[in-house]
């Protein structure tokens, strides 16, 4: 007190990302090494790191929702990996679901580690990282149930998660559709490889709808 149980969630957040942060930072120490010895592309580093800071965060709201079952550190930490584990290793159970595959970690960070940061990639980590912290405010506030209440908000938070299940993934498949309408990636590659040309886009425009088009790409 007088903290309110959301703000104790949030500011907890805030300290587990405080000690992730520095970690990616001092790794910046191996750049100094990898621009005396090389010309890398600094636009692929940045979104790379920024896949990094996004998938971090978001793990970082599971382990703290594991941490909040128990009191125990070393169950903890055992929930916490196993619970994170899950959507790392998801495109495993089936690598030729496509599906499941777009649930994993390593295909949401696949576009940044090519120099693009895009909407849905985006929308993915934000999610997860907002419905990590959801659960944690479900365990918090249960110790503020009456036992005639218990059962009721049971149901009334099952029903919660459901929903922002359903509308979190609602906006991941409109982001998705809408990269077909709209330009929603932002490339930082220094040579631009991830974004069609002004001309290439204008003959695409130009070309009618059952005109085969050959694109030929030397690399």
């Amino acid at each position: 007190l007088p903290a309110s149980d959301a703000e104790i969630i949030i500011g907890k957040f805030y300290s587990v990302d405080v000690v992730y942060i520095p970690a990616l930072i001092f790794s910046l120490t191996q750049l100094v090494a990898l621009a005396s010895k090389g010309n890398p592309d600094w636009g692929i580093i940045l979104s790379t790191y920024v896949g990094y800071l996004l998938a971090g965060i978001s793990l970082l709201s599971i382990g703290m929702f594991a941490s909040s079952l128990t009191s125990n550190t070393t169950v903890a930490f055992v929930l916490g990996a196993l619970f994170s584990a899950l959507p790392v290793f998801i495109g495993v159970i089936n690598p030729s679901n496509q599906f499941l595959l777009s649930l994993s970690l390593e295909w949401q960070l696949r576009e940044f580690g090519q120099g693009s940061i895009a909407l849905p990639n985006v929308l993915y980590f934000l999610s997860l990282a907002s419905f990590g912290l959801f659960l944690n405010l479900v365990v918090i506030t249960k110790r503020h149930w009456s036992s005639e209440e218990e059962n009721k908000l049971y149901g009334l938070y099952v029903g919660q998660v459901v929903s922002i299940l359903i509308i979190a993934g609602s906006f991941y498949f409109i982001a998705l559709k809408t990269g077909n309408y709209y330009d929603t990636e932002v490339d930082l590659t220094a040579q631009g490889v991830n974004t069609l040309s002004r001309t290439s886009i204008d003959v695409i425009g130009q070309a009618r709808n059952n005109r085969k088009v050959d694109i030929q790409a030397f690399v």
